[in-house]
């Protein structure tokens, strides 16, 4: 099991936040996936693609935000939400629009089902250590109730521990991706905080200009 709880936060908390349709963007536009299609399976080039495109979107976030604090007014209400900004930072790199929003949804799964294995897996050291206590317990007692008593109750954590081994085992396929994804995470963990700082400048500036947040893409001009 790959530990990196840090980086694999910092990883669901930005695809979260960069994740779903950006405004004014046609449900055409975007991909899906139909029962019949192969499992996508992500490459180690689509792991650095996510990065360079949520990170050039970041930039260009950035300076959206930098012209705003200078100029203030309209700037405000140009700055873009942080999809959109993805989808052109996407654009203007030649990536695939749609496969990039396959692999960024299948990462975002990924990283959710990982964590979701980590708890497991710090449950079942808690399960553990209480079977183990009631084991010396069943050791020292002698008389038949409690023992049937103690008995029934480590039965019942083995079956737990049964089915958390049982559900929470990733596939061969799943364990290769993950480990492409270990090999990014500080690119990600620094690409987070620097999200989480443009966020609160973007707060900071609709604050002070006294406007309401960024108008969406689809009441200004569409994007291109």
């Amino acid at each position: 099991m790959l530990k990196w709880v840090g980086g694999a936060i910092a990883l669901a908390t930005l695809l979260v936040a960069c994740g779903g349709r950006p405004r004014g963007v046609p449900p055409s536009a975007v991909p899906t996936v139909g029962a019949g299609s192969e499992p996508l399976r992500v490459t180690e080039q689509d792991v650095y693609v996510l990065v360079a495109v949520k990170a050039k979107a970041l930039r260009q976030l950035e300076e959206a935000v930098d012209a705003a604090e200078r100029q203030g007014g309209d700037m405000v209400s140009r700055v873009k939400e942080l999809p959109a900004a993805e989808r052109d930072a996407a654009l203007a790199l030649g990536v695939d629009w749609q496969r990039y929003v396959l692999v960024r949804d299948e990462i975002a799964r990924l990283v959710s089902q990982n964590r979701q294995r980590e708890d497991a897996e710090l449950m079942a050291l808690e399960l553990t250590r209480a079977k183990q206590d009631l084991a010396a317990q069943l050791e020292a007692v002698r008389d038949p109730a409690s023992r049937s008593f103690l008995q029934a109750q480590i039965a019942s954590l083995n079956e737990q521990l049964e089915k958390i081994e049982r559900g929470h085992a990733a596939k061969p396929e799943e364990q290769e991706e993950l480990r492409l994804l270990e090999g990014v995470r500080a690119e990600m963990a620094a690409l987070q905080a620097q999200q989480e700082k443009l966020q609160k400048r973007i707060r900071d500036l609709v604050q002070g200009a006294g406007v309401g947040p960024p108008r969406r893409p689809s009441e200004r001009e569409p994007l291109k």
